[in-house]
C-alpha cells in the first residue's frame, strides 16, 4: 500500500496535469475581452499564469520518481526501460500531431522524399509538431544525465543544488534581460535555449535530491506547517502574477518560478494532509495519476478539435472548453491505456 507521501506525490502530478491543460486552453484567452477582471487582468491571464508551475513541477516530480524507482537498475537497463516507457509513446504521438499539422499537404510531404524526412526528424528532436511535446525532449535530456547527476547529488548534495540553481538562474537572467533590449544569448543557441537542459537543470536536480527519506521529511514538514505554507504561497502567487502582468512575461522561463514551483509543491503536500483522509479522493487521484501521461499527450489534439466549436467564445466558453477538453482527454487516456494493457497481456501470453 502506498504511504501518504507517495499519494501526495500523485496528487502533485495530477494538479500539474490539470494546470498544463489550463495553460493550453487559456493561451487563446490571455488578451481576450472579459467581464471578469482583477486589477485589469482578465481571468484567462490569471489562470494561465497561476498554472505556470506545471512544467517545472513535472520536471521536479520526474527527478523524485527516478530516485524512488531506480535503486537497483544498471545504467543500460535504466536507458532501455525509459526508452520503452516514454520513447515509444512520444514517437507515436509526435507522428500523430505531425500528420495532423500536415493534413492539408500530405501528398506534397510524402513526395518530398529525403527533405521531408529531415523535416520530420528535426521536428522529432525538438518536439515541434505540437506545443506541449517539448517537455518530452527536456525529460529525455534529464534521463541522459541522470546516472551521473545521481552520483553528484549523493556525494555533494549542497554543491549540486547550488551549481544547478546558478546554471538555471543564469539562463533565466539572459531571458529577463531581453525585456530591456539586452540580448546576450549566442545566436546559434537562441532558438533552442529554452529547450535545453540547463534551463531546467535546477528543477531536475531538486527532484533528484528528494530521495525517499527526504520526500518523507518534506511532506511531514509541509503537513506540520500547513497554514504558513499555504498563506506564503498565496501571497507569493499574487506577487508573481502581478509582476508577470506588469512585465508582460508570459512564458515559463523566469526566476520567480523557481520559488513558486517549490512553494506549490509544499502547498500540495500540505493540502494532501486534509484531502488524503477521504478514500474517494485517493481513488480519483490514483486513477488520474495512472493516466496522466496519456492525458498529457492527447489533450492538445482534443483542444484543436473542440476550439473550433462556437461555444468557446468568451470567459464562460473558456471554462466550458477546459472542462470538455479535460474530461474527453481523461476518457481517451483511459481507453487507450486499457487497450494498450490488454494488448500487452495478449502478447505476453502468446510469447509464454
Amino acid at each position: 500500500m502506498k504511504g501518504k507521501q507517495f499519494y501526495a506525490l500523485d496528487f502533485a502530478r495530477v494538479v500539474a496535469m490539470l494546470a498544463v491543460v489550463a495553460i493550453h486552453v487559456t493561451s487563446g484567452y490571455v488578451y481576450g475581452e472579459s467581464g471578469y477582471t482583477l486589477f485589469g487582468m482578465n481571468l484567462g491571464f490569471l489562470w494561465n499564469q497561476l498554472s505556470r508551475f506545471a512544467v517545472p513541477m513535472f520536471v521536479v516530480i520526474s527527478g523524485i520518481s527516478l530516485g524512488l524507482s531506480t535503486r537497483n537498475e544498471g545504467v543500460l537497463g535504466f536507458y532501455k526501460k525509459r526508452l520503452r516507457k516514454l520513447g515509444v509513446p512520444y514517437v507515436l504521438w509526435f507522428t500523430i500531431y505531425f500528420l495532423y499539422e500536415q493534413r492539408g499537404a500530405l501528398a506534397a510531404f510524402f513526395a518530398g522524399g529525403g527533405e521531408s524526412l529531415w523535416v520530420y526528424l528535426r521536428g522529432l528532436l525538438q518536439g515541434q509538431s505540437a506545443p506541449h511535446l517539448y517537455f518530452v525532449v527536456i525529460i529525455f535530456q534529464c534521463y541522459l544525465v541522470y546516472p551521473l547527476l545521481k552520483r553528484c547529488v549523493e556525494r555533494a548534495p549542497v554543491a549540486s543544488i547550488a551549481v544547478s540553481l546558478a546554471v538555471t538562474y543564469l539562463v533565466e537572467a539572459l531571458y529577463f534581460l531581453l525585456n530591456f533590449g539586452v540580448d546576450l544569448i549566442p545566436p546559434v543557441i537562441r532558438p533552442y535555449l529554452w529547450l535545453l537542459l540547463p534551463t531546467w537543470l535546477f528543477y531536475f536536480t531538486a527532484g533528484c535530491l528528494l530521495s525517499r527519506r527526504r520526500v518523507e521529511r518534506l511532506a511531514a514538514f509541509a503537513q506540520a506547517h500547513k497554514l504558513p505554507i499555504l498563506g506564503g504561497t498565496l501571497v507569493f502567487a499574487g506577487v508573481y502574477v502581478v509582476k508577470s502582468f506588469v512585465m508582460n512575461a508570459l512564458d515559463s522561463v523566469k526566476a520567480d518560478l523557481n520559488l513558486y514551483t517549490l512553494l506549490m509543491l509544499l502547498s500540495l503536500f500540505a493540502l494532501w494532509d486534509w484531502l488524503g483522509k477521504f478514500d474517494k479522493v485517493r481513488g480519483v487521484v490514483g486513477f488520474l495519476a495512472k493516466h496522466s501521461m496519456t492525458v498529457y499527450f492527447c489533450h492538445v489534439l482534443l483542444l484543436c478539435i473542440f476550439q473550433r466549436f462556437p461555444f468557446v467564445a468568451g470567459t464562460r466558453g473558456m471554462i466550458l472548453l477546459y472542462c470538455v477538453v479535460l474530461l474527453s482527454a481523461v476518457a481517451v487516456a483511459f481507453l487507450l491505456d486499457s487497450a494498450t494493457a490488454w494488448l500487452g497481456q495478449r502478447l505476453t501470453r502468446r510469447q509464454a
